[in-house]
């Protein structure tokens, strides 16, 4: 197992360099682009999926349009999720928290991560 030392914040980091990259990050044609691959290479209808790392949403949009009736989204980057809590809380298929995927645990099954 790596050890990460403390002064580095993992979270931070990724809320720095969405902000420096957010050609990529408010891309809607990438996200759109790369939910379809990822929904093609399931093989199967997708009913619920689990988005780890799941960022601002970027995916769950165009995920949601090709009918995943339910996201389950974790980061550990706080300013991140809550854009992205904000962003879906009218959406009851969307089920976003700020947690380390270490350690967050789920008695859910999915039918794609």
């Amino acid at each position: 197992m790596v050890t990460i030392p403390s002064q580095f914040d993992i979270a931070e980091h990724y809320a720095v360099m969405a902000e420096l990259d957010r050609s990529v990050h408010e891309d809607t044609a990438l996200a759109s682009q790369e939910a379809d691959l990822a929904l093609s290479l399931a093989g199967q209808d997708v009913q619920s999926g689990f988005l780890p790392c799941c960022g601002a949403g970027r995916h769950i949009p165009r995920l949601l349009e090709r009918g995943v009736e339910e996201i389950i989204g974790v980061d550990l980057c706080l300013p991140l999720v809550i854009a992205a809590q904000e962003r879906f809380a009218a959406d009851p298929r969307v089920n976003l928290a700020v947690s380390d995927l270490c350690t967050w645990r789920s008695q859910k099954t999915f039918d794609a991560v």
